[in-house]
């Protein structure tokens, strides 16, 4: 065996996968006393109704520098949005499992970290939706982009 295949082979083992994700813009109605939640939820692909309940909610914030977690974006539309509502122009996400960075859809849809180190690339896509209820609630949610990167997502 040539040392390049048994190189190429440890480095296939070794290197971390790419970490493919959709991120839906959500909301979550309470059928008991009809508050709301919105949120961003994130998933390996398009969710079934067992993703959407056990999934992470990430809290939507227009500021999420320094310390403050969540997800604020530019032309993400709402849940109930149709796929032509979403035009996102720019994502920041900061969070403990997910990192701090940003998708700019100028750069050719790059995700870059706080040190300006390319982490990923996103695309918009509005294209997917989840209509979910659970007898405590009804889940609703439209996704806004489809990203891969090195990032270990959870």
């Amino acid at each position: 065996m040539h040392a390049s295949t048994v190189l190429a082979a440890l480095a296939a083992i070794v290197s971390p996968a790419l970490a493919d994700f959709y991120l839906y813009a959500g909301t979550q109605s309470s059928t008991i006393d009809g508050t709301t939640l919105d949120s961003f939820v994130p998933f390996t692909g398009p969710p079934d109704c067992n993703d959407v309940f056990n999934g992470p909610i990430l809290t939507p914030s227009s500021d999420v520098s320094g310390n403050k977690r969540g997800v604020r974006c530019k032309g993400c539309s709402s849940a109930y949005g149709s796929e032509d509502m979403v035009k996102v122009t720019e994502l920041e996400m900061n969070h403990a499992d997910y990192g701090h960075w940003t998708f700019y859809a100028d750069r050719g849809g790059d995700m870059v970290d706080l040190d300006g180190n390319l982490v990923g690339n996103c695309v918009v896509d509005g294209s997917d939706g989840y209509t979910c209820t659970d007898g405590m609630a009804g889940y609703s949610g439209r996704s806004q982009l489809r990203c891969t990167t090195g990032l270990i997502i959870p």
